[in-house]
């Protein structure tokens, strides 16, 4: 009975906190690109994520060391620098790897193929190493363009953009997009600039010789 009980409590938990993330992803999906942030889906999505990530966090917290991420592990200072660590260094190394590919085919003019063997060399050197931010950024730059549907530029992708768009459009699409790459790229420096700052939290340990 008792395995039963906790077969449960763990379903109840995963529950929690997959119902937190989806909230969060239809959220973060379509608030501001294809519908206002002050729509009621948008940040209904965000409110169920604080209320049911929240909720996780307080049942975690109160079973203890018989939680899925025992708080009293989590907060021990190298532990929890390196969950900082990880998060900030990741945000950056992605953020890159996902954009630089759309900078390289919508400003470059570059093929598929031809924007991946221009990611290798940083491939190669983050081998151990999707907000948003363009795309909201992109979608608003685009709005201020007349005449000019910002859905529908942001559903032609960046492959082959300066032969899909309207060409009395083009050079404004291309500088809204170069605005939204300039401004995706402030997130990893910051992230980057965390992530070191966070490094420095971890404790320092004496290794004694045989």
């Amino acid at each position: 009975m008792s395995t039963l009980n906790d077969i449960d409590g763990e379903s109840a938990r995963a529950a929690l906190l997959l119902g937190a993330m989806t909230c969060l992803l239809l959220a973060l999906k379509d608030g501001g690109i294809f519908s206002p942030w002050s729509n009621p889906k948008n940040w209904g999505c965000l409110l169920g994520f604080g209320i049911l990530i929240l909720c996780f966090l307080a049942v975690e917290f109160e079973l203890k060391d018989g939680a899925i991420i025992p708080f009293r592990i989590a907060s021990q200072r190298t532990v929890a620098a390196s969950c900082l660590f990880t998060v900030l260094f990741n945000m950056a190394i992605d953020t890159h790897i996902y954009y630089l590919p759309t900078y390289f085919q919508a400003m470059r003019g570059t093929t598929a193929e031809q924007s991946g063997i221009r990611m290798l060399p940083y491939l190669g050197s983050n081998i151990l190493a999707t907000i948003n931010i363009p795309t909201n950024t992109l979608s608003q730059e685009v709005k201020m363009i007349p005449g000019l549907d910002s859905s529908e530029i942001i559903a032609l992708g960046a492959k082959n953009l300066t032969s899909t768009a309207p060409t009395e459009y083009l050079n404004g699409v291309l500088g809204a997009y170069t605005y939204a790459l300039s401004q995706t790229l402030i997130l990893p420096i910051a992230a980057a600039g965390m992530a070191f700052v966070c490094s420095l939290g971890m404790e320092w340990g004496k290794v004694e010789k045989k």
